[in-house]
């Protein structure tokens, strides 16, 4: 799953839609002539500049102007966010995840996603591109271009050339809301994109720029301090991730690998974490039976998602300390990251009962009962601390013809959790 598809728009260096975002968010009746007649003679050259070299490194011409303006960075800021916590569409799917990973014990109780998002962006907001308006947003520094500002200039520009040719609000949009480990493959190939460009573009352009400053002077550098874990790794996911995969693309075959990646997008967190893995080995399909009607009246879901690798992997490191900035671009892994290996598939479904009772049914599949056992001692130590859960594995299931299963059942008190073993007998099949 995804923590939620807060808003479509990114900025450079943190990801600042915790989830679902892609790029692009609306800014309510936003003026976007091809340049901003406001700018600065010299910031216009500058911009104009750097999105030709953009065009130029990713090797495809962009077939109408790059539409942009400049913005004040507390406005721009106040509009997104208007928007993002005004869209009842936006705001029910934030709520759907926060409730699933609060559930899972990933975010303490009572954690408002919403506003956790909210604070994360104040100071992330370095320039975007919008895929309503088909318009690029410069922030106004006093007329001038900072190395920050320049860096997210050349990240944003490429979502702004590969929007005119691939339509990426339309790629995501086609993706369920359900299918959240498909929605964060596919982010990590609209940002790993960007990000492999802006890192080409910095190296040729910014790199006198760049020696000598730490992590802390870049954009973000220091935005992940005071986190959660799993907001941490899921706002790196698309970025890091999405920028290892797409070199291994890279490297040996330029851009035209990358293109036919974009033909075929992948599909999965594992394709994303294991790049030899893609295109061929799949996600198995996981269906779940209608659990609220089997439980009966007063039951209905309030929430549903793939978790795939991705989400597993954050789940069984089980808040082992770990540096999330170093780890993936450094080859290392995450603790205890062999218990997601071998991940097959999942879906998960959470529900809520009668007099604030609660239950969340989790069925994955692995690729060999070893893999599912790894898992099925991994997740068990995560949920010793959960109010209810039980484990089971393929020795207490029958019925189902999916390879290695797991199924978990979390709930509010014991007496739910056994309601809910009863009605799915045993397993959920």
């Amino acid at each position: 799953m995804t923590a939620a598809r807060f808003s479509r728009w990114v900025a450079v260096g943190v990801p600042v839609a915790l989830a679902g975002s892609l790029v692009g968010g609306g800014l309510a009746g936003a003026q976007s002539p091809a340049a901003d007649p406001s700018a600065p003679p010299a910031l216009a050259a500058e911009v104009t500049e750097i999105i030709s070299q953009v065009e130029e490194l990713r090797e495809f011409d962009r077939t109408s102007e790059v539409v942009w303006r400049l913005a004040d960075k507390d406005q721009a800021l106040a509009e997104q966010l208007d928007k993002a916590t005004s869209d009842p569409e936006i705001v029910d799917r934030v709520r759907q995840d926060e409730r699933i990973l609060i559930r899972l014990g990933l975010l303490p109780e009572g954690t408002d996603l919403i506003q956790l998002q909210v604070d994360t962006l104040q100071d992330q907001v370095a320039g975007f591109y919008d895929t309503d308006t088909k318009s690029l947003t410069v922030l106004d520094d006093d007329g001038e271009l900072d190395l920050a500002s320049r860096i997210t200039l050349a990240h944003e520009a490429d979502h702004a050339i590969g929007d005119q040719r691939w339509d990426l609000e339309g790629m995501q949009d086609a993706i369920p809301d359900v299918e959240g480990d498909r929605i964060a493959a596919f982010q990590a190939l609209v940002e790993g994109d960007a990000t492999l460009l802006m890192t080409l573009w910095s190296s040729k352009y910014a790199a006198s720029d760049l020696m000598g400053l730490d992590g802390a002077e870049l954009p973000g550098g220091d935005s992940l301090d005071g986190l959660p874990q799993v907001i941490q790794r899921q706002l790196l996911f698309p970025y890091l991730d999405g920028l290892t995969f797409l070199m291994r693309k890279w490297g040996p075959g330029g851009w035209d690998a990358v293109n036919r990646i974009w033909d075929a997008p992948p599909v999965s967190s594992e394709q994303i974490m294991h790049p030899e893995l893609y295109p061929d080995e799949l996600p198995v399909e996981v269906v779940l039976p209608d659990i609220a009607a089997a439980l009966g009246d007063g039951w209905s879901v309030t929430g549903e998602s793939v978790m795939g690798e991705l989400m597993t992997a954050i789940l069984v490191a089980d808040g082992a300390e770990w540096d999330p900035l170093s780890f993936t671009l450094g080859g290392q892994q995450m603790p205890n990251a062999d218990a997601a290996a071998g991940w097959g598939g999942d879906r998960l479904v959470t529900l809520d009962g009668p007099d604030g009772t609660w239950a969340l049914v989790w069925q994955t599949a692995w690729d060999t009962p070893e893999d599912a056992i790894e898992f099925f001692d991994a997740a068990s130590a995560a949920f010793e601390d959960l109010p209810a859960s039980q484990m089971m594995s393929s020795e207490d299931i029958t019925g189902t013809d999916l390879a290695a299963p797991v199924i978990v059942v979390l709930a509010s008190d014991e007496a739910t959790k056994e309601l809910v073993i009863k009605t799915l007998g045993v397993g959920p099949y």
